[in-house]
């Protein structure tokens, strides 16, 4: 498997507790970093499935706290778990080390802070051996409290129209789906370690998918807090949120030939104001008022109408910006 453009799997890391004694359907890959407060909470939401085949992958991306070992307490409560050690390269790196040791027929990435209904993967594994999907996708909760969740177990598992993915953020996150492995391997599917990670993902991913189902219910509780894991490994100030969106702009750029600069511009037109102006607006912020050009608002409806040779004077105005 090729990465590159950041993202890249450690390949100095330590395999702290390995135990697999069946061949599993699914792989369930946790990254963690630093959170010792809320990792027993997701271990248990597992150790609590109904349905048991299935093996886990945790990457310890270079925590300085107890997560390490709050993770080991739980290893005898799964017959198939793996725990590995890296040095901190961030979320894309430590899914990327996992995709490295997976051969699992689905794969499901889980953040270390959230929860997992009891009966989510046997709903899900219902749906995956009927109709033989390459994805299935779920609702989530949000909660500040653990006793504030409820879940809403779902009625019916539909069809989703791909036409209309590529219009909407249908698939954004990739812990509401569970996905076929040997999609992401066969077409050396990886992480990149920009900002929305997951978008680009699934800019990749969407081109060779047939076959996506959505069970309707709200099968996953996401944990609302100040520190998730992408606040602690990227920098949260204006400038740097519009660095960020410029990489992805570039990313986009360079992939104008393929579905993925489709996927992009898409993406934009999801609502009135469009992501290009929120962060736009971000920009305004960090720098005076008066600096923000207004020839930029003039470029968004032209970028909104999927003309890439706009998307690319729109990224470099801001580049001549940020420099001011």
């Amino acid at each position: 498997m090729k990465y590159k453009n950041g993202g890249q799997p450690s390949d100095d890391y330590v395999i702290n507790y390995q135990q697999k004694r069946t061949q599993s359907l699914i792989s369930v890959v946790i990254p963690v970093y630093n959170c010792q407060d809320y990792i027993e909470a997701t271990l248990k939401s597992l150790a609590q499935q109904t349905y048991k085949n299935f093996e886990m992958i945790i990457v310890n991306d270079g925590s300085t706290d107890s997560s390490l070992t709050n993770i080991l307490k739980y290893q005898q409560q799964f017959e198939n778990l793996t725990v590995i050690t890296q040095k901190n390269q961030g979320v894309a790196a430590a899914r990327n080390t996992a995709l490295q040791l997976i051969n699992t027929e689905y794969v499901y990435f889980m953040d270390a802070d959230d929860l997992l209904c009891p009966t989510a993967l046997e709903l899900c594994v219902n749906c995956l051996k009927n109709s033989q999907l390459d994805i299935i996708q779920f609702d989530y909760c949000p909660f500040t409290k653990e006793s504030d969740i409820q879940y809403r177990l779902p009625n019916t598992c539909y069809e989703m129209n791909l036409a209309k993915l590529y219009k909407c953020w249908g698939l954004s996150t990739v812990w509401r789906c569970i996905i076929r492995t040997s999609i992401i391997k066969r077409h050396q599917i990886y992480f990149q370690s920009i900002l929305w990670e997951d978008l680009i993902f699934f800019s990749h991913l969407l081109p060779y998918v047939t076959h996506i189902e959505k069970l309707d219910g709200q099968l996953y509780a996401y944990r609302q807090r100040a520190h998730s894991y992408s606040d602690q490994s990227k920098e949260r100030t204006n400038k740097a949120k519009l660095q960020h969106f410029l990489s992805i702009l570039t990313y986009f750029e360079q992939a104008k030939k393929s579905d993925c600069a489709t996927w992009f511009i898409r993406w934009v037109n999801c609502y009135e104001n469009g992501f290009i102006i929120d962060y736009i607006q971000h920009f305004n912020n960090y720098r005076n008022e008066k600096l923000l050009n207004k020839k930029i608002y003039r470029l968004v409806p032209l970028v909104k109408m999927k003309r890439i040779y706009y998307l690319y004077k729109f990224k470099q105005k801001i580049k001549t910006l940020l420099k001011k």
